[in-house]
């Protein structure tokens, strides 16, 4: 009797993963990882089936030398996208555009994108805040996956996806269906007429021309892409953002690396910080295939770069950056934005005696900071100040002292006092932090330091806490690099 061989699901094998993952990560700029094998598996399992093959040979085959119009690449990227979404969702971004962004407009219309728009939850959400608010806006809703943009044009919904919102809520933007439409809902006309729908997939080298926006609603995507993708991919954001306008991530993303382009306002919620952005990789080709390419400008001269370390403070009324690696300790960068002159501190605990060493403690820190700024003409009444650090990586100096915490506590409530309003801060998270201060234009840049470094600074915060302060030396940006990366 001949072997019986059990029929069960396909499986991939590792070329054709290697080669799916290529062609998804060049048409849609997601990212798949080994893990990500079954998932694809599940997630392609019906169009095997639409095909009538037991196998992912032929479907290779296809999408390699058989889909000129790229039908099925368009329905292979509709497949793998994650398109989890809900009604208000992330509630207080729609209470930030209520509460900050919608008296702005008062008499006037805006625009926002929600570029990843799903089966429609979030714009409708948008509008709906918006019709509440009496707000005339104009909304642009796009999506990679044209399947998701279809269910979002109609506007119907089970009677489930709505069941978490107030009655009063449904009754005034939904209509519900009756007869075989029972146990559905479908958005009221005037909700759905200030939503246009367009397929638009990010990573493409174009996207339609259009005016600029006013906010950008961009959640839970970034996490799909590589930090390259990610870096073109809000740069270009950036250019189609006024500048002041709110640019709005998921809840487990941060755009700490471009704080030349962003700042924080709000949890996961950023503004765009004035003037042009530098075009990004993408929008360069873009032109060059047009033929049109921009001069390039004169470099910048060589910006001067200090460094400092624990109990150290430095300001500057010329073009200088000041750099430094914070652990629970915590760096104040103060300015004048009138005279662009700043300088930055960082100190270790918030208060203590010290004859030697005075900066090593906030009040004494923040004092000689905020007089060296004003020596150089900086003026009382206009400083400004942004603050880093206070991280959970010393848990206790002394015992039971949670250090971070209480220097960002201090932080806060010394700058309160004195009437110097925080611009932008990034305090009391998990992870060591480089910070990179320019005092001419008050922009900063703080990047997450790993584990190994973190070690490191810890290592070193203990042993700044027991030697005399080193002093302030002005390196050259190369060798600043080859010790921070």
């Amino acid at each position: 009797m001949a072997d019986v061989v059990p029929f069960g699901p396909p499986v991939l094998t590792d070329r054709e993963f290697a080669f799916l993952r290529e062609l998804i990560m060049r048409a849609a700029g997601i990212h798949l990882t080994d893990q990500k094998r079954s998932l694809v598996e599940g997630r392609l399992a019906r169009r095997l089936r639409h095909h009538g093959w037991r196998d992912y040979g032929p479907y290779v085959e296809l999408l390699r030398d058989g889909d000129p119009n790229e039908t099925e690449l368009r329905e292979l990227i509709n497949a793998v996208t994650t398109n989890k979404t809900s009604f208000f969702r992330e509630q207080h971004h729609f209470d930030y555009l209520r509460t900050d962004v919608f008296p702005e407009f008062s008499g006037r219309s805006l625009r926002i994108w929600s570029a990843a728009s799903s089966t429609g939850e979030e714009p409708y959400s948008i509008a709906m805040t918006a019709r509440d608010a009496r707000v005339n806006v104009e909304i642009l809703a796009s999506d990679i996956d044209t399947n998701v943009l279809n269910t979002a044009r109609m506007g119907v919904y089970s009677e489930e996806r709505v069941a978490d919102l107030s009655a009063d809520l449904q009754r005034r933007h939904f209509l519900r269906g009756e007869g075989d439409k029972a146990g559905f809902v479908r958005v009221r006309p005037e909700v759905r007429a200030m939503v246009n729908f367009l397929r638009i997939n990010l990573v493409e080298g174009s996207w339609p021309a259009t005016e600029l926006f006013d906010v950008i609603f961009c959640r839970n995507v970034i996490i799909y892409f590589t930090r390259e993708t990610q870096d073109v991919l809000f740069r270009r954001f950036a250019e189609r953002l006024k500048p002041g306008g709110a640019m709005i991530i998921g809840h487990s993303e941060n755009l700490s690396w471009l704080s030349d382009l962003y700042e924080p306002v709000g949890k996961t919620i950023y503004r765009r910080v004035g003037g042009a952005p530098r075009r990004s990789h993408a929008t360069r080709k873009t032109l060059e295939s047009m033929r049109i390419v921009p001069a390039a400008p004169p470099p910048p001269p060589p910006r001067p770069v200090v460094r400092i370390e624990a109990g150290g403070v430095h300001a500057a009324k010329s073009a200088t950056e000041i750099r430094t690696v914070l652990g629970s300790c915590v760096a104040a960068c103060v300015y004048d934005p009138a005279m662009r002159v700043g300088g930055m501190n960082h100190f270790m605990l918030p208060s203590g005696e010290s004859a030697d060493r005075p900066a090593r403690y906030g009040v004494h820190a923040m004092e000689l900071l905020i007089n060296q700024v004003m020596k150089l003409g900086g003026e009382r009444s206009r400083l400004r100040a942004k603050v880093f650090g206070g991280a959970a990586v010393i848990r206790a100096l002394k015992s039971g002292a949670d250090v971070g915490r209480k220097n960002s506590e201090f932080i806060r409530s010394f700058l309160a006092a004195e009437r110097i309003p925080i611009e932008a801060e990034q305090l009391e998270g998990d992870q060591p932090l480089e910070v990179r201060f320019q005092t001419d234009t008050a922009r900063v840049r703080v990047r997450a330091i790993d584990d190994v470094r973190g070690a490191a600074v810890f290592k070193s915060e203990q042993r700044v806490a027991a030697t005399p302060a080193p002093k302030v030396a002005p390196v050259s940006a190369d060798d600043l690099e080859s010790v921070l990366f």
